[in-house]
């Protein structure tokens, strides 16, 4: 495609030329000039014809105008294709796995660390994927997907990252993963930044590992004392497993791949409705439903999961009752303690029952 408005430019007769260079490319080419709004701009798209592509097709993004005729083009061209099976890469069993946070924490050093490890298998077809972004290992027998892994050096060494860019920019790869791997420098203290990440992860229901990266600057070396700090800065994230490393060294990095695949399996339990029933009945027992507005305390008529991966349950209490949060976030607990759920945020939602309104009889 060619800019009318534009002209005849050098890099157009650039790529016109690598394109001729290729008989193959060549006959699927078809060379479209776009912002041809009226008939004097068609006569200026003529000039098109010196790139050597045959004859151009004029259209206008803006007005429509063209846009039929060259589809049908489109249509003739794909024909010879119609028979030619299309393969398509079955991608159900990766593993999809983001490294995040803020520039210069170490983001690119890790997954020169995870790609340099002896039991890792690098993907050998990296030009035949659609997203060249993309890296593919295997890890033991899982196959585990490092999305948008360009953007990682990228922002490294550009240094504009979620400061500059924004951070809802920044973490556009989160809707491609199912695991996100927040790093940051344990030597320096954990900042707002670093929280609000956290908390678009859990808002987006992705699983979550917190990598404290640069272990070997640490000096006193307490894991105890260091993971209490941690957490106290994200008490919202205290299901997330934490793990110390160093990528510089290679210090248990093969540990984050170990929890990678543990939480994959994680985030796919499902529990039965039975199983679910005799959960209920037995925490109401040790802990009576809270209200929240109201006098009435509400009663619990089902406890149900909607869907895993991520784990969903749903909490149907009566029409004019109303459930506490610290209830909810109670029965979450309790759900961790019996089923793990290891790095995956659970979503709990408290539906109603609908009134039935009576007749006159």
């Amino acid at each position: 495609m060619v800019d009318n408005r534009a002209g005849l430019l050098t890099e157009d007769r650039h790529l016109a030329a690598a394109l001729k260079k290729n008989p193959e490319l060549l006959k699927k080419t078809l060379i479209v000039v776009n912002k041809v709004d009226s008939q004097k701009h068609a006569t200026e798209a003529l000039n098109f014809v010196k790139l050597g592509l045959g004859q151009p097709r004029l259209i206008s993004a803006t007005t429509g105008s063209g846009t039929g005729d060259l589809l049908d083009e489109i249509v003739i061209k794909l024909k010879p294709f119609a028979d030619e099976k299309i393969v398509i890469e079955d991608r159900s069993d990766e593993i999809k796995v983001c490294i995040i946070g803020k520039p210069n924490v170490g983001k690119s050093s890790l997954l020169n660390s995870i790609l340099g490890y002896e039991r890792v298998i690098v993907s050998d077809e990296p030009h035949t994927t659609r997203e060249p972004q993309d890296t593919v290992i295997t890890w033991g027998e899982k196959k585990i997907r490092f999305v948008d892994t360009a953007g990682i050096s990228r922002q490294g060494h550009k240094g504009d990252g979620i400061q500059k860019l924004g951070i809802g920019k920044s973490l556009h790869v989160l809707d491609k993963a199912d695991i996100a791997l927040l790093v940051f420098d344990v030597s320096e203290p954990l900042t707002h930044q670093d929280a609000k990440i956290v908390g678009e992860i859990i808002e987006r229901h992705k699983s979550l590992i917190l990598i404290a990266n640069k272990w070997d600057k640490v000096e006193v070396k307490d894991t105890k004392k260091w993971t209490q700090d941690i957490y106290h800065e994200l008490p919202f994230a205290a299901w997330a497993p934490l793990q110390f490393i160093s990528a510089k060294t290679g210090l248990k990095v093969q540990k984050i791949m170990d929890l990678v695949t543990t939480i994959a399996e994680a985030r796919k339990i499902e529990i039965s409705d039975s199983q679910l029933q005799k959960f209920l009945m037995k925490i109401v027992k040790i802990h009576l439903p809270a209200k929240g507005k109201g006098l009435k305390a509400p009663r619990i008529y089902e406890f149900s999961q909607v869907r895993s991966n991520p784990p969903s349950f749903d909490i149907r209490i009566g029409s004019k009752d109303n459930l506490h949060f610290s209830y909810v976030r109670f029965m979450e607990n309790r759900l961790r303690e019996k089923w793990g759920f290891t790095g995956t945020p659970i979503k709990m939602t408290v539906t109603k029952n609908k009134k039935v309104h009576g007749t006159a009889s």
